[in-house]
């Protein structure tokens, strides 16, 4: 079972400036709230609240356990979805390969808790998210990362920035694959390999595989 590490999440400070918290609230530890003893229903919290449900949580996660047991899946969550360690904890415990994120932000809490694991589900492209990215994985050898391509100045991107920072491990990358007219992705078999044989060729950046989103309609 993967544990993270949440010590410093739990110890975080809110107070009544915390939209969720109810006015005048003292300054407490987020592990405080749960003793504090408010309902939702009771009105002792102001509206709008999102409310999570912890027997609908346990259940969703023994399913997606199950499905990738039974199926051999290997499923990274979006992380970015909710940005909360506390799930991430428990989708890595229920058996989630790793977490997916979109921003080098993202990356950095995700990386900062434990995940050891990271798929960028996004192109890295400025230069100091480059930098900062090559360098986390250089300090840390057991941090495992990928994120997405769809051009030639792209990888020439990631390979240029690499090298200025003296970077050992390569940056690992996902061709994605797009249809024409859409929001990103090579728009043609031709075009998707033109940018897998740079990627595969380009110093400091390793080609992995392909990546499509899901959610493109012909």
């Amino acid at each position: 079972m993967t544990m993270l590490k949440l010590d410093q999440e739990f110890a975080t400070i809110l107070d009544g400036a915390c939209k969720t918290l109810p006015a005048g609230s003292p300054p407490m530890r987020l592990d405080e709230i749960g003793g504090r003893g408010w309902t939702l229903l009771g009105g002792d919290v102001p509206f709008p609240q999102a409310v999570l449900k912890r027997s609908a949580l346990d259940r969703n996660a023994a399913w997606m356990r199950d499905f990738a047991a039974a199926t051999g899946a290997k499923l990274s969550p979006h992380g970015k979805t909710t940005m909360a360690p506390q799930l991430f904890d428990l989708q890595m415990s229920a058996g989630a390969w790793g977490i997916t994120v979109a921003t080098t932000q993202q990356f950095e809490i995700a990386r900062r808790v434990g995940v050891k694991r990271i798929l960028m589900a996004n192109e890295l492209v400025d230069p100091t998210s480059i930098a900062a990215i090559s360098k986390a994985l250089d300090a840390d050898h057991a941090l495992e990362f990928a994120c997405i391509v769809d051009s030639l100045a792209a990888v020439a991107r990631l390979s240029t920035v690499h090298a200025s920072v003296k970077a050992n491990r390569p940056l690992r990358v996902l061709v994605e694959l797009g249809i024409k007219g859409k929001r990103t992705g090579c728009r043609t078999i031709e075009e998707g390999l033109a940018v897998a044989r740079a990627a595969a060729a380009a110093p400091g950046v390793a080609l992995v595989g392909v990546e499509g989103y899901e959610g493109i309609q012909i």
